[in-house]
């Protein structure tokens, strides 16, 4: 009896040791040091550039240094302890995209698989790619048209409480008392620094601070305007919502110009108008040029949306300086789309930034960021507000185009 004890305790070990030895074989997944004798010499980060900072989440980082690995897979970068994504690597650079974590100083550092050590820790910073500008109420303060003045001072209309003024230290007052109006879709700068705006009414309003808005400045004979923009000639190009541009010259004299379709949004760029409307079925931002009579010539397609963001309507347009459309939709998610002079497309900072729809926009050309109004999102009863209508600044690390009449 003990020796058949024996026998079964001996297969039992040698079972167990067989087992282990398979498992251990069969480890494809190596840990950062697997033997000493294939240990590597310990990483050593030099410099990350941007020098100063970069966007959390959205900059790619180089990453400069020795001992990497050239194989993007065997680095491992750690943003305050977070992981970061490896995009390219050689045994000196690499190319890494941050995680979303934003901190005046961000701990950085790195292990390169079968180096023993980490490497040493450098600090950076990363600043967040957007944020909501003020702490509105979200049900008392819903944002609908906004404007950045000169002295980078954000003009907001909140429904049916006026235009409120929030200076860069974030300091609430009120700008222009609500008169008889409950929501302005649209702000403009125009001669002498004087604002107009539109308001989904037969007309165009100055507007002029701590004076609340009583009769408008121009309209037309018929139609309500929805939007407007100066041209470099001081005039006012001024869309309804279908059908019809208008120019309002200073001397208020208009003159109508035909467009077949849903109008939303108007920019002018370059000596053009561009729209953003539905046509003849296609959803898009169409390009008007501006001629020396100041009349209009041929409307073109600029940018067709509708087979790249499927249901969605144009509802603001706004250009970099460098030639960029942005297009605001009102479908998320990632409801911004920015558009190359060679028509390719991209979302902007896609699953980073919180909206999905945008009501206005506006691209100052007094700093960086990209302001806009994010559209309001309630639960399906339509009681509760999960996403507030409010502004949103986007840092987009480069200046939008002038406009004319600011």
């Amino acid at each position: 009896m003990k020796q058949n004890i024996y026998k079964i305790i001996a297969v039992s070990s040698v079972s167990l040791a067989l087992f282990f030895f398979v498992s251990c074989s069969e480890d494809v997944t190596p840990s950062l040091y697997d033997l000493s004798s294939q240990s590597i010499a310990t990483p050593v980060i030099t410099s990350i550039t941007p020098p100063n900072q970069g966007l959390a989440g959205i900059t790619p980082l180089t990453i400069s240094g020795s001992n990497f690995s050239a194989t993007a897979k065997n680095n491992f970068v750690y943003f305050n302890g977070k992981p970061g994504t490896v995009l390219s690597a050689t045994s000196t650079q690499l190319v890494v995209l941050a995680p979303n974590v934003v901190a005046d100083t961000i701990l950085v550092k790195m292990a390169v698989l079968q180096s023993d050590k980490f490497s040493n820790i450098y600090p950076y910073k990363l600043v967040t790619a957007w944020e909501e500008y003020y702490p509105f109420d979200p049900i008392a303060e819903k944002a609908y048209g906004i404007i950045i003045d000169n002295s980078g001072n954000l003009l907001v209309n909140l429904f049916d409480i006026g235009i409120w003024k929030i200076t860069p230290n974030k300091q609430k007052t009120l700008y222009i008392p609500k008169g008889n109006t409950q929501k302005w879709d649209n702000f403009r700068f125009g001669p002498a620094n004087e604002l107009y705006g539109a308001r989904s009414a037969r007309g165009i309003w100055k507007l002029v601070e701590n004076v609340a808005p009583a009769s408008p400045w121009a309209a037309p004979s018929a139609g309500t305007l929805i939007a407007l923009e100066f041209d470099n000639q001081q005039n006012i190009w001024a869309l309804n919502a279908s059908n019809n541009l208008f120019r309002i010259k200073q001397d208020k004299t208009i003159t109508s110009f035909p467009f077949t379709g849903v109008l939303r949004a108007i920019r002018i760029f370059d000596n053009a108008i561009y729209v953003g409307a539905t046509k003849d079925n296609i959803e898009g931002v169409w390009k008007i040029p501006i001629l020396p009579t100041g009349d209009l010539g041929t409307e073109e397609l600029y940018f067709d949306i509708t087979n790249v963001k499927t249901a969605a309507k144009v509802t603001a347009i706004a250009f970099a300086a460098d030639g960029d459309l942005i297009i605001g939709t009102d479908k998320g998610p990632n409801p911004i789309l920015v558009v190359k002079p060679d028509k390719s497309s991209t979302e902007l900072y896609p699953d980073v930034i919180g909206a999905n729809s945008v009501v206005s926009m506006y691209w100052p050309t007094t700093g960086t960021s990209l302001f806009f109004v994010r559209g309001e999102e309630r639960d399906a009863a339509g009681t509760k507000i999960l996403v507030s209508q409010t502004p949103i600044r986007v840092e987009m690390e480069r200046i939008g185009a002038p406009y004319y009449g600011q």
